[in-house]
């Protein structure tokens, strides 16, 4: 199984964002959107793991007990920089989701999954590069006005454990176990 740990997000962040995708339609042939139902933050990649192990790392995340934080989802970019545009994401400010991310790394961690190397970097990633060449500049362009906007506001209350699976149109996201933040298990 391919595993992640990820925050979900509001049907209204989720709505903002598909207006603004309507909006820059015009330009958007190099780029692979990611499909609504499949926007979230990524709090920790785990990689492959057996099925035997999901016990042991859902019981690890039922005991992460932080308090709910807020998120703003503001501003997009490029990654790795807009001379070689390969992935199109929107900025997220939350100094809980960092605090949440590291519990999570910590306790994976002792499960043996890698520790994270580099420090905390929330985004929603938005859209990808078609093949190989990098993303149209006229696609850079027509997004320059969303460089500033804000998607939303929310507060997160939980987070989830997802597998992963790669098929052809995609990569196919389902959740294993949703956990509260105060720690307690939510549904699944």
């Amino acid at each position: 199984m391919r595993l992640f740990v990820a925050a979900g997000l509001p049907p209204s962040v989720r709505a903002s964002v598909r207006d603004m995708r309507q909006r820059l339609s015009r330009h958007d042939a190099s780029v692979r959107w990611v499909r609504d139902e499949s926007l979230h933050v990524t709090v920790k990649f785990l990689g492959h793991a057996p099925p035997a192990r999901v016990g042991a790392i859902e019981q690890d995340l039922a005991s992460v007990a932080i308090p709910p934080f807020e998120v703003t989802v503001a501003g997009v970019g490029f990654f790795p920089n807009l001379r070689s545009p390969r992935v199109f994401w929107a900025g997220i400010v939350s100094d809980g989701l960092a605090e949440l991310a590291e519990a999570v790394d910590r306790r994976m961690t002792r499960l043996g999954f890698r520790a994270e190397p580099r420090a905390f970097s929330p985004h929603l990633t938005l859209a990808r590069n078609r093949g190989r060449r990098p993303i149209d500049l006229a696609f850079v362009q027509e997004a320059e006005p969303w460089r500033e906007h804000e998607f939303g506001r929310f507060r997160t209350q939980r987070f989830a454990l997802y597998e992963s699976r790669l098929e052809a149109p995609g990569a196919v996201y389902a959740k294993i176990r949703a956990f509260a933040l105060d720690g307690g298990a939510g549904k699944a």
